[in-house]
C-alpha cells in the first residue's frame, strides 16, 4: 500500500477489520487499529447501534432495505475527514476488491481537486510542505 503514498489507503476485511494501512492513513489517525474494525470507534464512543436502532424504528424508509440487508457499502464518493492540525481533508474515496482474496477490500483516499487538501495531506504524512 505504500506504492499509494501520499496518498491514504488500507485493506479491511468483510468485517470491517483494517488488515493493512499505509504511512499516510496512519497520519490521519494515528492509533494502531490493525485487526480492529473500523466501525469499532462508532460503537464504542458515539453508540452506532443505538442510533442505527433509532434511526430504524423512526424511518420506514430505513427499516425494510436494513431489514432486507439492502444497505450497502458505498465504493466511491466524496469522503471529509476533519483533522486536528490540517483543518478538514476532502478525499475522493475509491473502493477496490483485493483480487484473489474476496473477503478483502482495498480503499484509497486522494485529495478531491481545488480544495487544498492535497498540501495538508502532504504535510500530515510528513512527505511535503508544512501545514
Amino acid at each position: 500500500m505504500e506504492q499509494w503514498l501520499p496518498n491514504p489507503a488500507r485493506v479491511r476485511d468483510r468485517y470491517w477489520r483494517i488488515r493493512g494501512e499505509n504511512e499516510a492513513t496512519r497520519g490521519l489517525s494515528p492509533a494502531d487499529r490493525r485487526g480492529r474494525s473500523c466501525l469499532h470507534a462508532f460503537d464504542r464512543t458515539t453508540g452506532l447501534r443505538d442510533r442505527v436502532h433509532k434511526l430504524r424504528d423512526d424511518s420506514v424508509e430505513l427499516a425494510a432495505p436494513w431489514k432486507n440487508q439492502e444497505v450497502s457499502e458505498s465504493l466511491h464518493g466524496i469522503k471529509e475527514i476533519e483533522h486536528p492540525a490540517a483543518g478538514v481533508l476532502s478525499l475522493r474515496l475509491t473502493t477496490m476488491q483485493v483480487i484473489g482474496h474476496p473477503g478483502l477490500r482495498q480503499v484509497l483516499l486522494t485529495p478531491a481537486e481545488e480544495t487544498g487538501t492535497l498540501n495538508r495531506l502532504l504535510g500530515v504524512a510528513g512527505a511535503g510542505p508544512a501545514l
